[in-house]
């Protein structure tokens, strides 16, 4: 399953950078607006990525 940053194939939903970043900034007050902006940019690149599972010892035949 691949995401965009809007929205999941499975129908969840992600907030836009901007509403990312108001919602770092809520949750940590103190922080710099341009680590609140690297988190939101991260968070964003990372929900593109097509991430696996390393199939584990009980998965393998």
């Amino acid at each position: 399953m691949r995401c965009d940053a809007a929205a999941c194939t499975n129908g969840c939903r992600f907030p836009d950078f901007e509403k990312e970043t108001a919602i770092i900034q809520v949750k940590v007050p103190e922080i710099d607006t341009q680590l609140a902006h690297q988190i939101a940019h991260t968070l964003q690149r990372l929900r593109t990525l097509e991430l696996r599972k390393v199939p584990g010892v009980a998965d393998r035949s």
